[in-house]
Formats: structure tokens, C-alpha cells, sequence
């Protein structure tokens, strides 16, 4: 088990990383960046929010997300109280009740039909006419109620790197600038790379050579002949100084 207020605090310290930095990056406020590193969940909107802010922190200080999340739902998350259906007992005592109740029945019915077909005076009652029985109309079927829809994680983003016009340097680290170096070399005309990352920082050698798609579609940003530097988060892609 690992502290984890103190573990984000510790990467973001290493990283020389100010919370109004990070919060810019990750577009999660200050207040609740401070409040996981303190531990203080309870300040938070709700469960959910804690564990997708835990995600998305966590990815941006070059920690494992996932792992942040599922420790603090070990520790912290309340489970459920479970609700169990009362079940009712019939009564099994006399076991011969409902042949009993069957005759009694048949017995009243055969009363009526002799009171209606001998009646008093002895003179048979003149045949009635046909009877005609309506038979109600069905009730309506009732569609079942789908259940709610589960509420969906964050997905990954997919961004991938085309060196589609020429050779491009590029250099590239998880979460800022000082996080930990996934490529670094020179992407050959034609070649590409691709990262599940929701937090990256790019240099780029050549901009006006290299595409950069997100999820398949393009994103733009500035492609002049000079080398830039670029910070992806989330869904954006912006260059920094």
C-alpha cells in the first residue's frame, strides 16, 4: 500500500511542477490538485470526480493512473449497502384446504342453476335467450424499461505522429517537459508513431514535415520551418514558449 497524497505531491515536486501550472494543463482546478495531494477526498464533488481526477493527474505526472484510482477506491470508497427482498411464507397448514374451498363452490353453483331452472310452483321457467359474452380486451403489453446507461470512462486518446512531407527530429515525454522521455531520434519520411497518452510534450525538428492526428482527425498547429515545442492535453494540441 502507498501513500497517495504524498506520492503526487513527490512527482510533482520532481518535476519542478506548480499546481497553477499543472492545473492549467489538465484544466482541473487548483483547490482539487491541492486537495488529492492532501488526501481531503471529501472536498471534492463526489467518488466519481475523485477517481477521474486521480486519472488524469496522475497520467500527467508520469504515474499510472489506473493504479492511483483502484488504491483509493481500496481505501476510501464506502460500499453499498445491500437490500434483500423480504420473501413471503405461505401457510402450509391444511393441506386439503383447496379441494374443500373447490367443492363448496361447485355445491353453490349447482344450487343457483336448480333455484333457476325449478322454480317455485313447479312450472319451468320459459328458455331465456342467448347470451352473449363480452370478453374484455387484453391489456396493454408494457415495453420493459431498459436499465440506465452505466456511466462511461474517459476513453484514452489515440495520437499519432506522421512524418508525411520529410525527416522530422522529435523528442517526447509523458505529462511536461520534465517527465519521462518516451522517443527521442529522427522519424524517417513515411513513418509514424502512436501514443495512448492523455498528457505529452513534443519537440518538434521539423514542423512543416510532420501531420499529427488525434483519433484520426487532424490537428493543427504551427508548422513553420523553425523547431516548436508542443504540449497535448486531453483534446488539444498548443504550442509553448
Amino acid at each position: 500500500m502507498f501513500e497517495i497524497g504524498s506520492t503526487l505531491r513527490e512527482a510533482r515536486e520532481r518535476r519542478g511542477v506548480a499546481l497553477a501550472e499543472a492545473e492549467e494543463v489538465t484544466r482541473i482546478r487548483a483547490r482539487y490538485l491541492a486537495a488529492l495531494e492532501d488526501e481531503r477526498f471529501a472536498e471534492l464533488p463526489g467518488q466519481a470526480y475523485a477517481r477521474s481526477f486521480l486519472r488524469e493527474y496522475g497520467e500527467f505526472l508520469g504515474l499510472e493512473g489506473d493504479r492511483l484510482a483502484t488504491e483509493y477506491d481500496l481505501r476510501f470508497t464506502r460500499p453499498q449497502p445491500t437490500y434483500v427482498e423480504p420473501v413471503s411464507v405461505r401457510d402450509r397448514g391444511w393441506p386439503w384446504r383447496g379441494t374443500l374451498i373447490a367443492f363448496l363452490v361447485a355445491a353453490g353453483i349447482l344450487v343457483v342453476v336448480l333455484a333457476l331452472v325449478v322454480p317455485s310452483g313447479g312450472k319451468p321457467k320459459p328458455k331465456a335467450g342467448p347470451v352473449t359474452h363480452h370478453h374484455p380486451a387484453p391489456p396493454p403489453v408494457q415495453k420493459p424499461t431498459p436499465p440506465p446507461p452505466k456511466p462511461s470512462h474517459t476513453a484514452v486518446p489515440h495520437l499519432q505522429l506522421v512524418a508525411a512531407r520529410g525527416n522530422c527530429w522529435l523528442e517526447i515525454h509523458g505529462g511536461s517537459q520534465r517527465g519521462p522521455l518516451l522517443y527521442e531520434g529522427t522519424l524517417a519520411r513515411g513513418g509514424s508513431l502512436a501514443f495512448a497518452r492523455r498528457f505529452l510534450w513534443i519537440r518538434v525538428g521539423a514542423p512543416s514535415a510532420l501531420d499529427v492526428r488525434l483519433n484520426g482527425r487532424p490537428l493543427t498547429f504551427n508548422a513553420g520551418p523553425a523547431p516548436v515545442d508542443l504540449q497535448f492535453a486531453l483534446r488539444g494540441l498548443k504550442s509553448v514558449a
